[in-house]
């Protein structure tokens, strides 16, 4: 499944919904929260099997550098998007 998360969503609830093998893209607002010492320790404790992503226009525009977050997020631009979304059966926008 493909976790596409945005600004508004509530971070316990779409950390608690990721599962083995899901793919989850911050995308806007929703990359601050990759620099928060907490959600560090949240996704510390996660499955290795979740691939992380963060879409890098939206880290340029909050100026947030990939040293700022765990090395476990791997920055992607949108033509990796577009290969996340054909990939996966499933997609669940968090907005």
């Amino acid at each position: 499944m493909l976790h596409l998360v945005f600004e508004s969503s509530p971070e316990p609830i779409v950390l608690e919904r990721i599962d083995k093998g899901d793919d989850v893209v911050f995308i806007g607002m929703s990359v601050q929260r990759l620099i928060s010492q907490a959600f560090k320790e949240k996704i510390r404790g996660l499955s290795k099997e979740i691939k992380w992503y963060a879409l890098q226009d939206a880290l340029l525009i909050h100026g947030i550098q990939p040293s700022e977050f765990p090395d476990t997020i791997e920055v992607i631009g949108y033509l990796d998007l577009i290969r996340l979304t054909t990939a996966n059966e499933v997609i669940h926008s968090w907005s």
